[in-house]
């Protein structure tokens, strides 16, 4: 019973001991601030990656040219999106009253009507985290990105 009463009374070991119960939560925190962290830098890139790519077929460029002159100069460069993927990027034409028509047939919209034509791109990326208990139980999610402009 003495032993008891001793070993209640010392403090040598308090902090050591709080220490090591708050380590593991704390560490978990921050590896789960940072996937976040950087899931949301990457989500952003993507984001203006698709824009971009919107913004070159809008100047002039081809939409099935889209990967290989944009995206394929991206992943070779340092702007930290390796395995980026085209989905979509296709030119797209609808009336004024969103009637999808075939591009280059404008008479289907009417007199005082024209021809809208889009150009929308969606691209895909796979987000690995550190930690995959934050995102997914596979390891990896996937990022998309979309963007739609309008050509003339």
């Amino acid at each position: 019973m003495k032993f008891l009463k001793n070993f209640l009374k010392k403090t040598e070991g308090v902090a050591a001991t709080e220490f090591g119960l708050i380590a593991p939560l704390f560490i978990v925190l921050m590896v789960g601030t940072y996937d976040t962290g950087m899931y949301i830098s990457q989500k952003n890139k993507l984001e203006n990656l698709s824009r971009a790519a919107a913004e070159y077929v809008m100047l002039g460029g081809l939409p099935e040219n889209v990967e290989t002159d944009l995206i394929d100069v991206v992943q070779s460069s340092d702007f930290g999106l390796n395995n980026v993927s085209v989905v979509k990027s296709r030119l797209v034409c609808t009336c004024s009253d969103g009637i999808s028509a075939e591009c280059g047939d404008s008479e289907i919209c009417g007199e005082d009507d024209y021809l809208r034509t889009y150009v929308e791109i969606e691209l895909t990326h796979e987000f690995t985290p550190i930690s995959p208990v934050f995102f997914s139980t596979n390891g990896s999610t996937t990022t998309r990105a979309s963007a739609r402009m309008r050509v003339n």
